[in-house]
């Protein structure tokens, strides 16, 4: 939803939104490390993604803008996009699930050996069994 947003207001409204041109290769992190100096308008872009929380163009976000620009949505092309979205994120989920007693362990001084047996437990049954 926030892409349809924001695609659809730089498509829709080009004098107040950031340029279409700068949106398609935007990468939250690359206006940290600037190959040289940035214009106003880089800046701006930069600032107005970041807040918005827009962390990266994808092909999700070039099917979204086709269809808004179309007037009307490739429904193969969403569905597979969709698909291949939900199955990153399903794997994210188990990534982070699996991780979390070894964050717990590593960022933590504390003496709870249980604590940890038991999230890892928790981790293992849900996960691999």
């Amino acid at each position: 939803m926030k892409s349809i947003a924001l695609l659809g207001w730089a498509a829709f409204e080009p004098e107040q939104a950031p340029k279409l041109s700068d949106l398609d290769h935007y990468k939250r992190y690359a206006g940290m490390f600037p190959k040289g100096p940035r214009t106003e308008e880089e800046i701006r872009t930069q600032t107005i993604l970041s807040g918005y929380g827009f962390p990266s163009f994808e092909e999700i976000d070039a099917a979204i803008l086709a269809g808004l620009q179309a007037g009307g949505f490739d429904g193969e092309r969403l569905k597979k996009e969709l698909t291949a979205l939900n199955d990153r994120f399903s794997k994210d989920d188990v990534r982070r699930g699996i991780n979390q007693p070894w964050e717990m362990f590593r960022n933590s001084f504390d003496d709870d050996e249980g604590r940890f047996v038991e999230a890892l437990a928790g981790s293992v049954e849900k996960f691999f069994i």
